[in-house]
């Protein structure tokens, strides 16, 4: 049996698995993450990406972001309702330190595609919150 015929018998009998009774296993679905390329192609949706330049939005101000640098990327639970990982963070006036990241709010932005919409980096003397910006291809509704 196929995955997709399983999922549609599962969807059909009400079961589904995966973190909880709202998850359900979805076959086809890309999650991507807004990368930015440092060229004039601006982002790059990139799916468990092992390095990425995350930008983040500031305070309110849309125009207002910083970039951060990270390589080195080992991701778990990728696609899953919270993504966590693992990577090198380069500062641009410093030492590179480790860090962990945690991705969450999931957002559907079209049909088969998610993003997530907020980061959480951790290094071991700051922790940073924020926005993500949205990759190629999504929009908000």
């Amino acid at each position: 049996m196929s995955l997709a015929a399983l999922v549609a018998l599962l969807s059909f009998t009400g079961l589904s698995f995966g973190e909880g009774p709202s998850e359900t296993i979805t076959a086809g679905v890309t999650t991507k993450i807004a990368c930015w390329s440092g060229t004039d192609d601006g982002f790059v949706g990139r799916e468990r990406p092992r390095a990425c330049n995350i930008v983040r939005q500031e305070g309110g101000d849309p125009g207002a972001h910083n970039t951060y640098v990270i390589r080195r990327i080992k991701w778990r639970r990728w696609g899953k309702r919270t993504a966590t990982g693992r990577g090198i963070f380069y500062p641009s006036h410093a030492e590179p330190k480790r860090i962990r990241l945690r991705l969450s709010r999931r957002y559907r932005c079209g049909p088969g595609r998610r993003t997530y919409l907020r980061v959480t980096m951790k290094t071991r003397d700051s922790t940073i919150r924020g926005h993500m910006a949205l990759p190629p291809g999504c929009y908000y509704d």
